[in-house]
């Protein structure tokens, strides 16, 4: 049965992910999402929207079922306070197998068949799709509902003024990022006090930038990075007791917190953690898995982009013989739509895809460039458009960054930017937390931010009312 329907809501569609991206193997994300809502809700799954252009990959989903979605996840916690600390109990216990096969996909293939190989194509998605359900959909939704309920309290306790601090105070965890442990094991390098070795550090935090599909750090990176510090046993210290120092200052705060209201503190805190603990996971074994992907790219005679392009349906059929059409696989690069139910992915026509696009075109038209405060500034400047890695060498010091969202490797040109704008993520993701801890001023959730935006324009944004003015051309 078609999954393309010409009476789906549609008009109801936004925009939540937009990256330079391949589609493999973020496409399982939905299957995972599929399956909880299957499995554990009881609900049935959303189907979302997938739009690529030249590798730009956008979902959409119907925003009113996601906010329906988005309630559940909250009456689940009503019921159970402690529900996500159980899905983190339950993600590490299914992610360390998970992971732990991934680590194996680093390996000689010489001796084996497509069969072969193919299982191992299978078993990863298998296991990628069932750890993920425990790793980020109650987490993702759980933590957009709670972001939107604590502010709204906040604001109406405390004014909007002090809600904002209060709110980064309670909100961010003490347990480190994959980040914040990446640094600090290399400021203990520089300062000797450890005996690993720089190249033994390389090797453990190689993964870091690979997201799906980036490149890994080589050694060269970690060089440069290690020979810019200086004093790093002071450094080291100060983030000892700037961390001492704010977990007073959270401990403080929390006291003054009624037991509802901590307890919805503490499941933030909670869902964040996991969220990151789940990227890591995952940035790991998107790393390995490159190794396996590279010889099915050998033996199926077609490029690594290619690859990417395929379901994992005709990974299997040209595995077992069936001839891969590189024309196809080029034309959903450049331009392409597909629909998932999390059980299969079903490509549009170009008339199915062309009735979609008029649709989504038409929903971001005459929306105001608004979004929420995550760091609170006045600045203007002129737009630099980030979309992968390849894009860092465009920034320049004092531009205003733009992008869909931020990931690790984005650092070194958020320190550049007097301001921050994303289309998507709430003041808990990873723009907004590093955006803060750089006191750069910064907006995120812009909806169709990428779409009303070009690295022609100057805007001026004020990030403490949420809002960016597109003003004119740069001269």
């Amino acid at each position: 049965m078609t999954l393309f329907r010409k009476n789906l809501p549609f008009r109801r569609y936004e925009l939540v992910y937009k990256k330079q991206i391949y589609p493999y193997p973020v496409l399982l994300v939905s299957h995972g999402y599929s399956l909880f809502h299957k499995e554990i809700m009881k609900t049935e799954y959303a189907l979302p929207l997938a739009i690529t252009d030249s590798g730009l990959w956008s979902i959409y989903l119907d925003r009113a079922k996601w906010k329906k979605r988005m309630q559940n996840c909250y009456l689940l916690f009503l019921k159970n306070h402690g529900v996500v600390k159980e899905f983190r109990n339950q993600f590490e216990k299914v992610s360390r197998k998970f992971l732990f096969f991934s680590a194996s996909l680093d390996r000689d293939y010489t001796t084996l068949n497509d069969a072969e190989l193919l299982a191992l194509y299978e078993k990863y998605n298998e296991g990628y799709i069932r750890s993920f359900i425990y790793g980020e959909p109650l987490a993702k939704m759980l933590k957009d509902y709670l972001e939107q309920a604590l502010m709204s309290s906040l604001k109406k306790r405390n004014g909007k003024a002090g809600s904002q601090e209060i709110f980064e105070c309670l909100s961010i965890p003490t347990e480190q990022t994959f980040m914040q442990r990446e640094e600090q094991d290399l400021l203990l390098i520089a300062a000797g006090m450890t005996k690993t070795k720089l190249v033994d550090h390389a090797r453990e935090y190689a993964w870091i930038p690979v997201d799906y599909n980036g490149n890994p750090w080589t050694i060269d990176h970690f060089r440069r990075e290690f020979s810019k510090l200086n004093n790093p046993g002071i450094f080291l210290e100060q983030k000892r007791r700037q961390m001492q120092e704010f977990s007073r200052k959270q401990e403080l705060a929390l006291r003054k917190l009624d037991a509802g209201t901590d307890a919805k503190f503490s499941a933030l805190r909670d869902c964040i953690s996991l969220m990151d603990r789940k990227r890591e996971i995952y940035t790991k074994s998107h790393y390995h898995l490159q190794f396996l992907m590279r010889e099915i790219v050998h033996r199926l005679h077609i490029s690594y982009q290619d690859v990417h392009y395929l379901i994992p349906k005709e990974v299997h059929d040209c595995l077992a013989g069936k001839r891969c059409d590189r024309r196809i696989l080029r034309q959903r690069f450049l331009s392409s739509a597909y629909l998932t139910d999390g059980q299969s992915i079903e490509y549009l026509a170009p008339s199915q895809e062309s009735f979609v696009r008029k649709i989504i075109k038409g929903n971001s038209e005459g929306k105001m460039l608004r979004g929420k405060c995550a760091y609170p500034g006045r600045k203007k400047g002129n737009v630099c458009i980030i979309l992968a890695h390849e894009d860092f060498h465009l920034m320049k010091e004092g531009d205003i960054l733009v992008t869909p969202f931020t990931t690790p490797d984005f650092l070194p040109v958020m320190r550049k930017a007097a301001g921050i704008l994303t289309e998507y993520g709430g003041i808990t993701s990873h723009a907004a937390i590093i955006a803060r801890e750089l006191h750069i001023p910064c907006i995120v959730g812009i909806p169709q931010l990428m779409d009303r935006v070009s690295s022609q324009k100057v805007v001026e944004m004020d990030a403490a009312e949420g809002i960016v003015k597109i003003q004119k051309n740069m001269s």
